[in-house]
């Protein structure tokens, strides 16, 4: 049986994230305080009990652990009954928006209202939507009311590009980097740049 190009994709992705992982863990290794081999053995596992155990156990998600965190997100994407699609934005997509809005991570962690609004903008409530289930231009709404985020499918000869829009439809839209991490009945995606919602 012929492979499809998205379960390409996603083995190419994760081989790839495994090999950043060992070569994080061969620099870690000089440095103190680091458990490289803890890193590289417990991801990715093929599903996690809770969204906040995947976010736990990816280094490149910390920035949006701690912003969930220190919300009260944490206690409904803790909640292993809900079923919800995430959209994480990694370290440098946060690193990027924090330096367009000049602001530092603290600075958007404590503006409460901001940081509920782009949190709850990155996820879709009431389904788990896996990579194969996304179609071309579909529009999802957000838990933040009345918004929605717009998905984008390319297909080439062995690869398939989903991106995801904001609210702007003159933004660069976001690239889903590693598809359908499984946590208890949700579906996360880790994306490349924080999508913004109407602010």
């Amino acid at each position: 049986m012929s492979s499809s190009p998205l379960r390409l994709n996603r083995i190419a992705t994760r081989t790839l994230l495994i090999f950043s992982f060992i070569l994080q863990g061969s620099l870690s290794s000089r440095l103190p305080n680091k458990n490289a081999e803890t890193v590289i053995s417990s991801w990715p596992p093929s599903h996690f009990d809770t969204v906040g155990d995947a976010l736990m156990l990816n280094p490149f998600l910390s920035i949006l652990r701690r912003a969930i965190n220190a919300t009260s997100l944490y206690q409904d994407l803790n909640d292993p009954s809900l079923t919800y699609t995430i959209l994480a934005p990694t370290n440098q997509a946060f690193g990027d928006l924090l330096y367009k809005l000049d602001m530092t991570e603290r600075e958007l962690i404590e503006d409460t209202e901001l940081l509920m609004k782009v949190l709850k903008f990155h996820v879709i409530p009431k389904s788990a939507l896996k990579a194969d289930d996304i179609r071309d231009n579909a529009k999802y709404e957000t838990l933040l009311q009345d918004q929605f985020v717009t998905f984008f499918r390319e297909s080439f000869f062995f690869f398939t590009k989903i991106t995801v829009q904001g609210s702007d439809p003159k933004s660069n839209p976001a690239m889903v980097i590693f598809p359908d991490v499984s946590a208890a009945k949700s579906i996360i995606h880790i994306i490349n740049k924080v999508v913004l919602p109407e602010l």
